[in-house]
């Protein structure tokens, strides 16, 4: 057993040969990365067209081998559905004129106004607990 603080002696080379190529290429030295339709990648863009994304020539010196590697497109699907957003995102929120006492609801909230936009800063949290979700602008 080695000592706690001493690294176990690395593999012999022939035992590398045995890994898979997943792991022969995360050993291998990146040579050159091409995006698609450069010199290099003309053969794998005829055989995986779109959706090639990058070539990569990697060079395993324990091997003495070159290793080319490709970033495939494997899936497309529509983008989620936008999040709504956290509590502490900042909102734009127009008070009417003449509320004081929702302005004041709003200054003990932590608000700030915003005079070149004319508008009261709040977080998110804020506004829901004031329900004010109807007075949120866009910028």
């Amino acid at each position: 057993m080695p000592h706690p603080q001493q690294r176990p002696p690395a593999p012999p080379s022939d035992q590398l040969r045995r890994l898979p190529p997943t792991a022969l290429a995360a050993q291998a030295h990146v040579a050159k990365r091409l995006a698609p339709g450069a010199a290099g990648t003309r053969r794998w863009l005829r055989q995986f067209g779109s959706d090639l994304v990058g070539v990569r020539y990697r060079d395993d010196t324990a091997n003495q081998q070159r290793l080319v590697t490709v970033e495939l497109v494997v899936e497309r699907r529509p983008l989620p559905p936008a999040r709504r957003g956290s509590d502490w995102d900042e909102l734009l929120v127009r008070l009417p004129l003449g509320g004081v006492t929702m302005r004041r609801q709003a200054m003990e909230a932590g608000a700030c106004w915003d005079p070149d936009l004319k508008l009261w800063r709040m977080h998110r949290q804020q506004v829901k607990a004031l329900g004010w979700l109807k007075l949120v602008v866009d910028p």
